[in-house]
This record gives C-alpha cells, structure tokens and sequence, in this order.
C-alpha cells in the first residue's frame, strides 16, 4: 500500500496542500525552516504576494488599511518604525520569534549587534530568571502609523497595509469600505452601556 503525504503552504492561514513529490515537481518553494515549522512551503500564489507586498511604503501615501474593527479603510501613513526582533531556541524546547535584544543578558546586543546563528546566550525572562537559548536569527518589523479619514490613528504592521495599486486579496475586497459607501467608521462609544435583554 502507498502512502502519500501532503504538505500545506506556510503562509499565514492558507490552506493550499500538495504531495510532495508533486511540490517538488511543480516547483513550490520549500526552504529549511526552524521550529515549529521544519520545512518553510510557499504555494505559487503567496510566491507572487510575497514579492508584491515586500515594498517599502512611504510618508503621505494614501493606503488600504485593516482597522481594529476588521474592515479595511482608506487611510494615510503619518509615520514609520522599525523593531528588530531575535528568534531563539529555549533549553526546554520552546522557542521565541518576538526577544528583544535588550533582553540577551549575556552581550550587550545593543552596542555589540546580534549573536552568531547556533551561538548559545543567556536571556532574561518574564519573571526576571535567567535562561539558556540558543541563537536563530534576527528580523526585521516594519510598522506604520496611519491616520484614517475620520482622524483615528494606529499602528499597524506591513502585512495590514495595502497599496492602492496592488491587486487586493479577496478577503480584503470583502471587508473594503470606501468613503462615503458602507457602514461607517464609527468607534464604540465610551461609558456605561445599557444592559441586552435576553430573548427566550
């Protein structure tokens, strides 16, 4: 009896799988990854949104933005900031993507730069005691401070942001609102709401 075994692409919650002979065959980008993924898959769909979406946006450029409610708004970048963030291996088998390097207790990581890949270091924990890791990498967030049209601000992250040339997802389509038609950006008002009744 044969067994075949599919994989599924890595990116955020997409759903596409293949066999793996068959990925290989069509050319699906696999990559070595750490945990908790061994494997980075990406389908032919998120190859081309990958490259599309990495460009760098600007001050003053009117954009698609996701608001805290879920829907996507046109609204303006005021302002840009970067965070640089260590992905370790913890002793215990756990892991972490989002260390700062202020948190490194064994090197100045700050002054000094990053560890090497596999350098083993010391860092502190939530609670303040200190734990054994071992070095994976460095990345880079980008994030953005918007300004919708009805002068709420936020910060939101590259992956919230869409260029007003970009093809949109279709998840983004669905949850589009432009001025002037649809429900209104409207934020929950403040203070003591009154009780629902239950109907029965």
């Amino acid at each position: 009896m044969d067994f075949l075994f599919c994989i599924c692409c890595s990116f955020e919650n997409c759903s596409t799988s293949f066999h793996v002979t068959c990925a290989h065959i069509a050319g699906v980008l696999m990559k070595p990854a750490d945990w908790p993924y061994v494997v980075s898959i990406t389908c032919h769909k998120h190859k081309l949104t990958s490259q599309k979406v990495g460009g760098c946006l600007s001050l003053g450029q009117e954009v698609i933005g996701r608001h805290s409610n879920g829907r996507y708004y046109p609204c303006t970048i005021i302002g840009r900031a970067e965070q640089t963030f260590y992905e370790v291996n913890y002793d215990d088998g756990s892991y972490s993507n989002n260390l700062y390097p202020e948190n490194v207790a064994s090197q100045d990581c700050l002054h000094d730069g990053a560890p090497e890949i596999g350098e083993l270091i010391l860092v502190y924990s939530i609670d303040g005691s200190v734990l054994n890791a071992s070095f994976v990498r460095e990345h880079i967030h980008k994030f953005y401070q918007v300004e919708f049209h009805d002068h709420t601000q936020m910060t939101l992250k590259r992956a919230d942001l869409h260029s007003m040339e970009q093809e949109l997802p279709k998840r983004v389509k669905a949850r589009m609102v432009s001025p002037g038609g649809g429900p209104e950006l409207r934020l929950p008002p403040r203070g003591r709401q009154p009780a629902r009744r239950v109907e029965v």
